[in-house]
């Protein structure tokens, strides 16, 4: 979580502006490149996002139904 908060935080200071690049470092950047590609896989197995048009779809069908 604070690494996180690290990689959006920007600010401006005394020193000038303080960007998330110089505040995250390249391992740090990578583990959370890492756990991000894990997130999406593990959405991936589960059918997410489903397919473009099924919200749509549910919605015009409310009683289910099989899709085409």
């Amino acid at each position: 979580m604070l690494l996180r908060e690290r990689a959006i935080y920007v600010e401006i200071g005394p020193a000038g502006l303080s960007t998330p690049r110089a505040a995250v470092r390249a391992e740090d950047a990578r583990m959370m490149v890492t756990a991000t590609r894990g997130i999406l896989l593990k959405m991936q197995d589960l059918g997410l996002p489903p397919p473009k048009g099924t919200l749509k779809w549910i919605a015009q069908n409310p009683t289910g139904g099989e899709r085409p």
